[in-house]
């Protein structure tokens, strides 16, 4: 009967003789006991009590579990468990190797609770939790390796060259752009490839001309526009005149491009306030043509003028009457001509601060300050001169 052999306290292949020295047993039996086997039995008890219960005690305290095996020396010493002799030069001849980052890496981050075997050797064995939290969620799969490596995540070896082998191709202004501008959030998958998918937030349109960005813009940069005067012509507003010269910017403030009058006036309303004061409607084309403000086409030999006669009467009933039964005043439609001296003045001669309706058309209304005879011939100056010249007739 051989019961201790191969164990670590009485050394590898130790004999019966060898175990009964250990044990520290002197026994002295008779022979009919030795032939009848009991000194075997006497022995078992004796190693059982003084070898196997401390070795069974040590081993439930091992903190590998025995997973290491039983050869505590190859890592350990007399002097403590720790330090560990098993260095990095040790680590070095297994299968998984430090390297980079890994190499700095405290024994415990990795060797959790003790554990040495079994732990995988794969990235994301060790990383999924990193994965899961802060990194790509598990979209895209368990291979870290394909686009990360051992000096640090921040280094990835996917390259512009691969991305350029997908379907979305990082060309124009796109090759310069940090990956986390379009990977909002670590997303790599699932993402839009039209550039309002991206860009919405900075449509300057406010999504009023849809979400064709490429119909007006290229990847080399939001400005110039491929939206050029012949693609305006096409439009039902042309650019005609000083129109094709003026910026973009003038006519579409704030970036609107749609709703926007077509009128003169829907474009130059604050210009009329300013000159005309409103007080010529809307129609600016029926003075002005889009070549320029000046020369007007307006001309006195051809063109009826209305004027307004005020009625006496409305003033003073317009406070007793409804609006409905006040006298109206009288529009009188006529024509001045410039004749004469007239014809050459400057309009603006006439109409001072651009006043051009409810102006007297009487000679005293402009020449009285210049009347020689100081008002007392009336104010019918035509019934002796003309606009020849203030000669008598």
């Amino acid at each position: 009967m051989s019961i201790v052999r191969n164990t670590g306290a009485l050394g590898h292949g130790a004999s019966i003789a060898t175990a009964r020295a250990d044990c520290g047993v002197g026994l002295s039996l008779s022979k009919p006991l030795r032939r009848s086997g009991a000194w075997e039995l006497a022995l078992f008890l004796s190693c059982f009590v003084s070898v196997w219960i401390p070795i069974v005690n040590a081993q439930k305290s091992d903190p590998h579990r025995g997973e290491l095996g039983s050869q505590c020396e190859s890592c350990h010493t007399v002097e403590g468990w720790k330090p560990s002799t098993f260095t990095v030069e040790h680590h070095q001849q297994i299968d998984f190797k430090l390297e980079g980052k890994h190499f700095d890496v405290a024994c415990v981050k990795c060797h959790i609770d003790g554990r040495y075997k079994n732990i995988g050797s794969r990235c994301f064995d060790c990383h999924a939790t990193t994965d899961g939290q802060t990194g790509h969620k598990g979209e895209l799969g368990e291979s870290c390796e394909n686009c990360h490596t051992v000096a640090g995540w921040r280094q990835t070896t996917f390259t512009q060259e691969r991305h350029n082998q997908l379907t979305f191709k990082l060309i124009g202004k796109h090759a310069n752009v940090e990956c986390a501008k379009c990977h909002a959030n670590n997303r790599f998958r699932g993402m839009g490839q039209s550039c309002f998918s991206c860009h919405q937030k900075d449509d300057t349109h406010k999504s009023e001309l849809g979400s064709n960005c490429e119909s007006c813009h290229v990847i080399d940069g939001w400005k110039p526009s491929t939206f050029t005067v012949n693609r305006h012509q096409q439009s039902t507003f042309k650019l005609e005149g000083k129109h094709k010269t003026v910026a973009c910017a003038q006519c579409h403030i704030k970036g609107q491009y749609k709703g926007l009058e077509t009128t003169c006036y829907g474009c130059h309303h604050r210009a009329d306030e300013r000159i005309h004061k409103g007080e010529l409607g809307r129609a600016c084309e029926s003075c002005h043509t889009n070549e320029a403000w000046k020369p007007s086409t307006f001309d006195h030999a051809e063109r009826d003028i209305t004027r307004a006669v005020r009625n006496p009467w409305r003033q003073a009933f317009a406070w007793l009457l409804p609006e409905k039964m006040t006298p109206k005043d009288r529009v009188i439609t006529y024509r001045y001509e410039l004749t004469g001296g007239h014809a050459d003045l400057a309009c603006a001669q006439y109409h001072v601060n651009h006043k051009y309706k409810h102006l007297d058309t009487t000679c005293v209304s402009c020449h009285q300050r210049i009347d020689p005879h100081a008002g007392r011939l009336g104010s019918r100056c035509e019934g002796c001169h003309s606009t020849n010249g203030w000669a008598m007739k």
